[in-house]
């Protein structure tokens, strides 16, 4: 399980990447955000499956591990979302790093405050929550202007692709349970999710040239 783990995390990793490369060419900018965005979201799968990895191995426990993938996600899911936003329309010749940096840095201070806060209200749940539901927020924000930008580029199977990414996602909240059927139906559709997403990505790329 925690190499299939590492093969989807690699799989959505190239997915954002090749987003953020579509991006460069608009601005450079905001193609930089995009580009560190993706990478805090790969390196927090890579740490949460390195951590499944070895419990699963030799036994270690190392919380840190599994804790710092939802903190990288928020930051990355932000950085991707507002670089998408400012990466809309016409090709934007000004180089303004001072905005296309200073809103998603601030937003990701602001998100780790208030985890701190409701960490301390409700102890042990707080944070998590308050991440998790920042991170599916940003996710879903950032993949609908995704779903626009295909649609706008009449790369419709593009847009499909990126439609089933997010049902597929959704159905994953649902299964909860652990058992041997369920985990697996889990990993196959969370494969399938992400190699939708990844082949969505390079079909708009492609149109985005």
């Amino acid at each position: 399980m925690a190499l299939h783990d590492l093969f989807v995390v690699l799989l959505a990793g190239c997915g954002w990447f090749v987003v953020a490369r579509m991006l460069m060419g608009r601005n450079s900018a905001s193609g930089d955000v995009a580009v560190f965005g993706a990478a805090l979201i790969t390196l927090g799968g890579l740490c949460r499956a390195f951590w499944t990895l070895l419990g699963a191995t030799i036994g270690w426990e190392v919380a840190w591990l599994g804790n710092i993938l939802f903190p990288l996600l928020c930051a990355g899911f932000i950085c991707l979302a507002w670089a998408l936003w400012r990466g809309r329309g016409a090709k934007i010749n000004e180089d303004d790093s001072l905005l296309s940096w200073g809103v998603p840095i601030l937003l990701s201070v602001a998100l780790l405050g208030f985890a701190v806060f409701f960490e301390q209200r409700q102890p042990g749940r707080g944070w998590f929550m308050t991440m998790l539901v920042t991170a599916t927020a940003t996710n879903l924000l950032a993949i609908t202007q995704l779903i626009w930008r295909a649609w706008e580029r009449h790369a419709r199977l593009a847009a499909l692709f990126f439609v089933l990414h997010i049902i597929a996602l959704l159905s994953l909240a649902g299964l909860s349970s652990q058992t041997g059927t369920l985990q697996f139906l889990k990993q196959a559709i969370n494969t399938l999710s992400q190699g939708a997403f990844l082949a969505a990505a390079l079909m708009l790329q492609k149109r985005s040239i």
